[in-house]
């Protein structure tokens, strides 16, 4: 199976003409050897009308949705449990101990439970300014 692919802006700009001609979904899908599913995606996320499509925004504001978190951060939406990963931290705690550890201190409370990749992903900045002990 091949990888998935984003829209490049070429390939926009060749559904914009395609559709502004008259030509099907499908037909556009296989001229450009991608699945009609990806068309249809891409149409309903970046249509500016029912009948309008223009390849330039739509690939300006894809390229800003690229970047963004599809969801909010563990660690921002729970402020108990940003609390208690950053009190660890201060305590020199690694982000694999903190993980480990937080199921034992709160054995009955799901959402005080992180991984250690989402914590690296949070706090590094804060990790790297700590003082050494």
């Amino acid at each position: 199976m091949e990888r998935y692919r984003r829209l490049s802006l070429m390939e926009r700009e060749e559904l914009s003409r395609r559709l502004a001609a008259g030509h099907s979904l499908r037909a556009t899908a296989q001229a450009m050897q991608r699945a009609p599913s990806t068309l249809s995606r891409e149409l309903a996320r970046h249509r500016t009308t029912p009948v309008t499509y223009r390849a330039v925004p739509a690939h300006h504001r894809a390229q800003r949705w690229a970047h963004w978190p599809r969801k909010p951060r563990k660690l921002a939406v729970q402020p108990r449990l940003c609390t208690a990963v950053f009190t660890l931290l201060a305590h020199r705690w690694s982000p694999e101990q903190i993980a480990r550890g937080l199921p034992q201190r709160y054995p009955d409370e799901p959402t005080m439970r992180i991984s250690h990749e989402a914590i690296y992903g949070r706090f590094r900045r804060c990790v790297q300014q700590l003082p050494a002990v």
